[in-house]
């Protein structure tokens, strides 16, 4: 998973992460830091 800084109204663009399968815990958790 890469994660990509943008504006702050924006959050982040993440990269290389597979939406069509749940998510893990801590997938999900470094995403919503994101």
């Amino acid at each position: 998973m890469k994660v990509i800084p943008t504006a702050a109204v924006l959050g982040a663009e993440i990269a290389g992460v597979d939406l069509s399968r749940r998510l893990d815990d801590a997938t999900f958790a470094a995403i919503e830091r994101a």
